[in-house]
């Protein structure tokens, strides 16, 4: 970023690398967070089937 440059929307992109995207506009924003809907998904799917998943490690380690 430059000096002056002012950004005030951010989107977090890749997970796994930490990559931004900043806007200036809401509409920018948003259109990045379109772009990366899909993405997010699939990683808040993965996440909970994860959580998911060790609750019933745990419930079956209690039997």
């Amino acid at each position: 970023m430059e000096d002056g440059d002012e950004y005030f929307f951010v989107a977090l992109t890749d997970p796994d690398s930490g990559e931004l995207v900043f806007s200036r506009t809401l509409d920018e924003h948003n259109a990045v967070v379109a772009e990366y809907e899909a993405q997010w998904q699939a990683v808040d799917a993965e996440k909970a089937a994860q959580v998911a998943s060790y609750g019933d490690e745990t419930a079956e380690g209690e039997e």
